[in-house]
């Protein structure tokens, strides 16, 4: 069975999130989560980080690698 457009962009963050980025997100929290359109239905995740203690976003950015989803 394939899956979505959604549930492989899905399961790509949550791969990163838990493997490239594992450090980073141990320590701080997601802020927002923008995703950048390129050339060739390749996407570009980019997360905004931002310290629980912390009531504003720091200037750290997690720059995930590009998506590129399976055929449907």
């Amino acid at each position: 069975m394939s899956m979505t457009f959604e549930d492989q962009s899905i399961q790509f963050l949550e791969n990163h999130i838990d493997g490239s980025f594992q450090h980073i997100m141990s320590v701080q929290v997601i802020s927002r989560l923008e995703w950048w359109d390129f050339i060739d239905s390749k996407y570009r995740p980019i997360a905004v980080m931002y310290e629980e203690d912390q009531d504003y976003e720091s200037n750290l950015i997690c720059l995930f690698p590009p998506f590129v989803p399976e055929e449907l």
